[in-house]
């Protein structure tokens, strides 16, 4: 039987076993002799508070792993690099590692035999302060610098129609190979056309 001493005593009390009897029995063997004897009328009993047992332990292990496995992907792709470097793997190693699935089941790998450090580096994660994202502040452009962007934005064909509009030729457009050049040209001409 592979119950403690305490879940035996339950499973004494379980079975109406008095409690003076049940002092008595201060010895695994005497307690284990106990549940054997009344397991002939009690049979379906005992056997679901063995199979409870079992259950336990089992499910107690897949827990420990998926709660694992769930802090370690709670740490940021840095703290899970950092843990592996303090891990001895090597930095080529580390950057083999790309998917986040791939470094957390290497630091799972290495559980075993580092628990401490990682379950150091858990906490230190949980109570450490987040960082928040700094974002970057939206510049408001000139109108000029506007036009511009705008520009840059069209495809090649409405700047070269919009060229053509302005009275380009062809063969000049021709020369124009790269998109800077075309938009410099465009502002070229509408301040020709402004003045």
């Amino acid at each position: 039987m592979d119950l403690s001493k305490q879940q035996q005593i339950d499973l004494l009390k379980s079975l109406d076993v008095p409690d003076e009897e049940i002092k008595n029995l201060t010895k695994e063997k005497d307690r284990t002799n106990k549940i054997a004897e009344l397991y002939k009328d009690n049979s379906k009993l005992i056997d679901n508070a063995l199979e409870t047992k079992t259950k336990s332990r089992v499910k107690t292990k897949e827990e420990k792993e998926k709660e694992l496995s769930k802090e370690l992907f709670d740490l940021s792709k840095q703290e899970q690099i950092d843990l592996l470097k303090s891990l001895d793997i090597s930095d080529r190693e580390i950057k083999n590692l790309k998917k986040e699935q791939n470094r957390t089941d290497k630091i799972a790998e290495l559980y075993k035999d580092n628990s401490e450090l990682i379950d150091d580096a858990i906490k230190t994660s949980k109570t450490a302060p987040k960082k928040e994202r700094v974002r970057k502040e939206e510049v408001k452009l000139s109108k000029s610098e506007q036009h511009e962007k705008d520009l840059y934005k069209m495809k090649k064909k409405d700047q070269v129609n919009l060229l053509l509009e302005y009275g380009l030729s062809s063969r000049k457009i021709k020369t124009l190979k790269y998109e800077k050049d075309r938009v410099e040209m465009i502002i070229k001409l509408e301040n020709k056309k402004s003045k």
